[in-house]
């Protein structure tokens, strides 16, 4: 059982025995909680503290607010699933009416998306002005800004409670490794193909109109249009396929819009690993370090060897429950060589499958064996 401390919205605190307790921390996102517990004997004071604006606080000293409270009969009293959701939600208690313009800097908008809140934020390291250009910022919930924050200045943020922590990126790197059958289980990814495209068009900064024409008889002139195709365009069995067009409010240059380009084409899956974790923490000698930012290595004995980082974390704080932490690594970008190499090694494969069957046939026709290692040869080309 876990203890945690629940606060009624009229101030009233008790202590949940509760089980099943789970932490779930994502990036740029806002962490959740979710326990069960049995609403009798001393539980049955926090059943009822249960409500708008509830607070559970954790022995680390975060708090949560409740968001969904699920009670299901069992007998002689209900059992409670909880979800509750990071105090630093708070944020979007306020509808933020103002907005900004043109240039920016990042705090004039992280001003803008705690205004009317108790939150505070803190900035590590130096971040250059963001141009809005005729766009805006603001007109919505202050998370929404956050949001708006983390994709203009392509950041990243975490919670502290009250606090937002922000960065270029969070977590520290090579501070992992986890080795199938070792010291974790079930290591998997998925390759999504859904928004694969190999051609994009982009448009610079609109120019603008002469005022002393009609607006509406002139064709929108941009400082500069260009064209980027994928390398793996030119194969024949993919060819061109085109995503949507991309614009600048800033770009004036040709070569830089192509720059722009290259890095917003999804010419790659969207790859995304996941693994339960197994500690194995008395007779594993592998020591990591696990919180979400955190880079590091999977490897498995199928020839899996890669860099990934943790985007999503959920940890079970009472380990006799029976779950396993899980973990979600982002996205892993590979380029075409990778998708090249994969081709060559099935033609490789294929050669070598064929001319073991060719010896399989003539040693049924002759009653030859084969060789010790000939089988381990076949044996390898399986496993790979």
């Amino acid at each position: 059982m876990i203890k945690i401390a629940v606060q009624g919205y009229d101030g009233n605190e008790s202590v949940i025995l509760a089980y099943n307790v789970s932490v779930t921390k994502t990036i740029n996102s806002f962490p959740t909680l979710t326990f069960s517990f049995d609403a009798a004997g001393q539980n049955k004071v926090a059943e009822n503290l249960l409500g708008p604006r509830a607070l559970f606080t954790l022995a680390d000293g975060q708090q949560y607010r409740l968001t969904v409270s699920n009670p299901v009969p069992n007998f002689n009293y209900r059992t409670y699933t909880i979800t509750a959701t990071h105090i630093s939600h708070d944020l979007h208690d306020n509808y933020v009416r103002n907005t900004l313009a043109g240039v920016q800097s990042i705090n004039s908008c992280m001003d803008l998306a705690i205004q009317g809140t108790a939150l505070s934020y803190q900035i590590d390291g130096n971040f250059n002005p963001h141009d809005f250009g005729e766009n805006t910022i603001g007109a919505g919930h202050g998370d929404d800004i956050l949001s708006a924050v983390a994709q203009a200045w392509a950041c990243e943020y975490w919670f502290d409670n009250r606090t937002i922590h922000i960065a270029k990126t969070i977590g520290t790197k090579d501070s992992f490794l986890f080795v199938d059958r070792v010291n974790a289980n079930y290591i998997s990814w998925t390759e999504d193909y859904s928004s694969f495209a190999t051609a994009i068009h982009g448009f610079g900064k609109q120019l603008e109109q002469s005022s002393d024409q009609d607006s509406s008889n002139q064709n929108i002139q941009y400082s500069c249009e260009a064209d980027y195709y994928s390398p793996l365009a030119g194969k024949s069995g993919i060819g061109a396929i085109w995503q949507d067009a991309y614009t600048s409010d800033t770009i004036t240059d040709s070569n830089a819009l192509q720059a722009a380009l290259k890095s917003s084409l999804h010419d790659y899956p969207d790859v995304q690993y996941s693994m339960s974790w197994v500690t194995f923490a008395n007779n594993s000698q592998i020591k990591n370090n696990i919180e979400i930012g955190n880079t590091g290595w999977l490897r498995d004995r199928y020839g899996l060897d890669v860099n990934v980082k943790i985007q999503s974390y959920t940890h079970y704080l009472d380990k006799r429950s029976g779950n396993s932490d899980t973990i979600t690594f982002g996205n892993k970008i590979f380029d075409a060589s990778e998708y090249e190499s994969r081709q060559r090694k099935a033609q490789d494969q294929a050669k070598m499958i064929a001319n073991l069957q060719w010896k399989i046939n003539t040693a049924k026709s002759v009653g030859n064996a084969w060789t010790e290692s000939e089988v381990q040869v076949f044996d390898s080309s399986k496993r790979n």
